[in-house]
């Protein structure tokens, strides 16, 4: 998935990339982003040349998932027929906009 910063007066910017490979997440920053030496890191992630890996979701994406035993967000969950296991197809369907986060969390691809 990829994740993206609202900026004023400009087109959102690609921070980075968020993938899961061979049962790690990996966050790696793109290299617009990395150009962008006036927009500071994400607080996790403070390290613009690394790529992040871990078996377990970062808490910076993991408090975008809101709790599946509310009945609202399992209608969405069966009404979109998502995965909840996958979650990096279900994270940006049900966390992809936070109104307290100027990122965004869109499908790897779908925009920019």
């Amino acid at each position: 998935m990829d994740i993206f910063l609202n900026l004023p007066a400009e087109e959102p910017l690609l921070v980075g990339t968020l993938t899961s490979e061979e049962g790690e997440y990996v966050f790696r920053y793109s290299e617009p982003f990395k150009r962008r030496v006036e927009i500071p890191p994400i607080g996790a992630f403070p390290r613009r040349n690394l790529a992040y890996r871990s078996r377990e979701l970062w808490p910076f994406f993991q408090v975008r998932l809101p709790p599946l035993d509310r009945p609202d967000v399992r209608q969405v969950v069966e009404d979109r027929k998502l995965d909840k296991n996958d979650l990096m197809a279900f994270l940006p369907e049900l966390g992809g906009n936070a109104v307290t986060s100027p990122y965004n969390l869109v499908p790897h691809g779908s925009r920019g």
